[in-house]
């Protein structure tokens, strides 16, 4: 028999990030990737539906972050090691399986990696060295360190295959910084992509430049922004300031989150250029500024996604600290911080992204269970099959869901699966305490680690529907009872001819609620329904071996 349908409440370990999420029905599909980091310098990695629900978590000690999805279908993370950052490729059951030092002697700059389709990794590095600015710039010292920039290309096998130093193609007086200290971050490297010819495209901040590089000679092929700026705006407001999060989509144009720094009034934007490169021109397509009300100085990314939307961080602001805004400029989606959360004065994730994604770590026989027409009585149940991918012994530790429509009996969680294991799970489905006629509910299944060395939740799910909409059912008739006036009026009566025991109840056609059920334990009832409005209804009855004998719809008139 069936147990209680309720919903359970989502376990979440203490320390975790704090955040409102709120969306419509423009939102993308897929799952929002942030690396958080506190004031105390720890992590939270997570991924979150659009729901906040986490399929993933985990809990580190030191800084690290920029966590993302790379063309090659791997994982990225940079991270802070006692012997340096470095970045890490992890799989889909987030397993670290390899790290990818940056080499030649250059210090990795944690802002941007790229894993491509072809397997070569294209790091950004830090190329310190001591330089004499005082000829240079009124002001400048003789023993300046100047941290430059690199761009290191290795392949598969990671063999150095190109190589890219700003100071050879770079003058100092590029830079909006000030050259008059002893310490200068001179181009500030943030973002690196390719251009669909496959030359690289590089944003250095602190030069407000976008510089396209061929990647074969490392000769620049041209320069946007900056003080070097070969392009002419088409509207000079359209320039951006101290960018950040540079993409290229499929017809050629570029999407970045433009910081504004030096805008007046300072504020920050996603947008989107088409560059005419015949005509070295630079046409605004598209922005979201929100009527210029949020300026983020340091960090954010802009990403579009497959579906025209965009996904925007604001880098230091915890509200907004991410949104997603169609290409009409709604809000389809927000995320923010609460004031409970240490995650804010530009110490919360640098960047957000948004993807398809699942774990294999384990996996459902099925992406969708769709129970159908609910027959208003029954606790449908289906057989949903999980199983165990990995090869060690994998505990699945509890479920979210939404809503109490759809449950699993008590005791069925936890469990465990031994490697390679399939197990069938009964998952039921009773709405009947449900206002809405059609159902949708997403389902989380846990596999939750909570110890002293680990902090970490690897979740899959799996969506659920049904309905309670009774437009068309399978009347049945049984000549044991008799059921009259149809139309009625006032009174409705069930005549019963058996001996054993009999229910009968009276339902809305329009979602299935129960509005009155009586025993039949007599063989004549009369059923006053002149509190009822006009209008259609369903009368079932329920036999004393449970099953159902009769069901026809009933007019109110």
């Amino acid at each position: 028999m069936a147990g209680t349908a309720t919903a359970q409440e989502m376990v979440l370990p203490a320390g975790y990030p704090l955040y409102e999420i709120s969306s419509t029905t423009d939102v993308s599909p897929g799952y929002i990737f942030l690396s958080l980091n506190s004031r105390k310098e720890d992590t939270w990695l997570l991924i979150i539906d659009n729901y906040g629900t986490p399929i993933f978590y985990r809990y580190y000690t030191e800084m690290h972050n920029y966590f993302q999805l790379q063309p090659s279908g791997y994982l990225s993370l940079s991270m802070k090691l006692q012997t340096g950052r470095t970045t890490a490729i992890l799989d889909s059951c987030y397993n670290i399986i390899d790290l990818v030092p940056i080499k030649n002697g250059y210090k990795i700059d944690r802002h941007d990696f790229l894993h491509t389709t072809g397997g070569e990794y294209i790091l950004l590095g830090e190329n310190p060295v001591k330089m004499d600015l005082s000829s240079i710039i009124e002001g400048g010292y003789q023993n300046t360190t100047v941290e430059g920039a690199v761009i290191q290309i290795q392949n598969k096998d990671k063999e150095v295959v190109f190589e890219w130093n700003a100071m050879d193609y770079f003058q100092i007086t590029d830079s909006w910084v000030p050259l008059t200290s002893m310490s200068i971050d001179n181009v500030h490297p943030n973002s690196i992509e390719t251009d669909l010819d496959g030359n690289l495209l590089l944003i250095s901040r602190s030069m407000n430049e976008i510089t396209k590089i061929n990647r074969v000679n490392g000769e620049i092929i041209w320069r946007l922004g900056g003080k070097k700026n070969q392009f002419t705006f088409t509207d000079p407001s359209d320039a951006f300031s101290l960018p950040h999060s540079l993409g290229v989509l499929e017809n050629g144009n570029f999407v970045l989150f433009d910081n504004g720094n030096f805008h007046v009034p300072r504020y920050s934007r996603a947008i989107e250029y088409k560059l005419d490169i015949n005509n070295m021109t630079v046409t605004r397509v598209w922005d979201y500024s929100a009527d210029k009300s949020y300026f983020s100085r340091i960090k954010g990314s802009a990403q579009r996604l497959e579906n025209g939307n965009t996904i925007i961080c604001y880098g230091a602001l915890d509200d907004p600290a991410v949104l997603e805004v169609t290409k009409e400029g709604k809000v389809a989606m927000k995320i923010k911080y609460t004031e409970e959360m240490e995650y804010t004065l530009g110490a919360a994730s640098p960047v957000a992204y948004k993807y398809p994604w699942k774990t294999s770590l384990f996996s459902a026989d099925r992406d969708t269970v769709d129970f159908g027409e609910w027959d208003g009585h029954s606790h449908p149940v289906q057989s949903l099959k999980i199983h165990n991918n990995s090869d060690g012994e994998l505990e699945l530790s509890n479920y979210n869901l939404h809503s109490n429509a759809f449950y699993f009996n008590e005791g069925v969680f936890p469990l465990t699966l031994s490697a390679g294991e399939e197990r069938s799970l009964d998952l039921y489905f009773f709405p009947a305490n449900i206002d809405s006629n059609i159902i949708n509910d997403i389902l989380t299944i846990n596999s939750d680690i909570t110890s002293d060395t680990l902090i970490q939740r690897i979740a899959i799910q799996v969506y659920l529907k049904g309905t309670k909409t009774w437009t068309s059912f399978e009347e049945k008739t049984c000549d044991r009872f008799r059921v009259f006036p149809n139309p009625v009026h006032d009174y409705l009566y069930i005549d019963s001819h058996q001996s054993h025991h009999a229910v009968a109840s009276i339902y809305t056609i329009i979602n299935g609620s129960l509005l009155y059920r009586t025993d039949l334990s007599e063989d004549h009832t009369a059923i006053d329904l002149n509190e009822l409005e006009k209008g259609l209804y369903i009368i079932e009855i329920i036999d004393g071996t449970s099953s159902l004998v009769y069901r026809k719809k009933i007019v109110k008139d």
